[in-house]
């Protein structure tokens, strides 16, 4: 008998975490320009900075695909600080430009080490209306780490989020002191 997905996740599954995707800007015209074997160097080098922020966060790199990470969180305060300080990192080291997107709610585990839910997505959607530099979050993550997390001043707004049906409340913030 052939398993599907409904038959092999349920919501007692269901765990609480704050999803963080990165996006590396403009990665397709480094690739060109640059060459495949620079780009994978400057790659690793960011590899290295988000593995050892997520690390040292309460974070796990769970995912990657091809210029971007989905590293999982158990605690939206700890996602909102790895994330400003990657982007801090990022810019003082000449790395790359970042986006960030967080949300935070519910995944469930499908498969060994793979998972599953609309937190993933909305994550996802978030680095696209995220520009070089900020980190975007979602309603429910922002409201997870305002209390633990001296954010930023950022901007709250309503946008449109690739294949969702109701707009978002978004709030975009940029670390302290990057331009």
């Amino acid at each position: 008998m052939r398993q599907t997905l409904a038959s092999t996740v349920s919501t007692a599954d269901a765990t609480m975490h704050s999803v963080l995707f990165s996006d590396v800007v403009a990665s397709t015209s480094m690739i060109d320009s640059g060459g495949e074997l620079a780009w994978l160097e400057t790659l690793e080098r960011h590899a290295r900075l988000l593995r050892t922020l997520a690390g040292r966060h309460c974070g796990r790199v769970s995912n990657f695909l091809g210029d971007g990470f989905m590293v999982l969180f158990e605690d939206a305060a700890d996602a909102v600080t790895c994330a400003l300080r990657v982007q801090e990192a990022s810019c003082v080291q000449g790395l790359l430009d970042i986006r960030i997107g967080i949300d935070h709610g519910n995944i469930y585990p499908y498969h060994e080490d793979w998972w599953v839910g609309r937190t993933i997505h909305v994550a996802a959607r978030l680095t696209d209306v995220c520009e070089a530099g900020e980190v975007v979050l979602s309603k429910h993550c922002f409201d997870s780490a305002r209390e633990r997390v001296a954010l930023p001043t950022g901007t709250e707004c309503l946008v449109h989020l690739k294949g969702f049906c109701e707009p978002s409340l978004i709030h975009i913030v940029r670390p302290v002191g990057l331009p």
